[in-house]
């Protein structure tokens, strides 16, 4: 028992070092213009993975390939890739809430606009949790090369951020990537709709 503790205490403590390391921006003086033209950035980034926007992202997409673009395939694809996310949101939300990991201790809270309810807490990053569904159903149903380098690299940059901006400790993205790549396959095995509902 004092072992594992021991071990789990190591664990903790270089996952803390690492992610403090990486955390760059916070290393930046707060007041510096670099500082403040990479937290304008940083912060576009952020909100541009938040579930927020990715969600009524895909039931824009759902739309537009239903009733402009004539294509069913693909409405159905990005139908369920909205569920899939709102799936994700409660999981998330739920797993946060049981285990309620504070964020680390060197980041600025103060500019979290979108944080609420268990999201104040930091295991897993919800973030990386959604970009890596969103990656597999683009490489899985959306085969077009560009478009899937674009999002993988979009998705990349965003889950980064979330260790450069001190919002995360490395373990969150990490268990937030295997979270998010392994509920692809359980949404499509149990949850899968084969139609839009609208």
């Amino acid at each position: 028992m004092g072992a594992d503790l021991s071990l789990h205490a190591t664990a903790d403590r270089l996952d803390y070092n690492i992610s403090r390391k990486l955390a760059l921006l916070r290393q930046l003086d707060s007041d510096s213009m670099q500082f403040k033209v990479l937290n304008i950035i940083t912060q576009s980034f952020e909100v541009l993975g938040s579930s927020a926007t990715t969600i009524p992202g895909s039931f824009l997409a759902t739309i537009y390939f239903k009733y402009f673009y004539e294509d069913c395939a693909l409405s159905v694809v990005f139908f369920n890739l909205m569920l899939a996310q709102l799936v994700n949101v409660i999981f998330t939300g739920g797993v946060k809430a049981m285990v309620r990991r504070k964020r680390p201790d060197y980041s600025s809270n103060n500019d979290m606009y979108l944080t609420h309810g268990p999201d104040i807490y930091s295991f897993p990053s919800g973030h990386a949790l959604q970009m890596l569904l969103i990656v597999r159903f683009v490489f899985t149903y959306v085969v077009h090369g560009k478009l899937l380098s674009f999002v993988c690299g979009l998705c990349g940059i965003i889950t980064f951020l979330r260790i450069f901006t001190g919002r995360h400790f490395v373990s969150d993205v990490l268990g937030g990537c295997l979270i998010g790549w392994y509920s692809f396959d359980f949404y499509v095995k149990f949850m899968w709709q084969t139609y839009t509902w609208f």
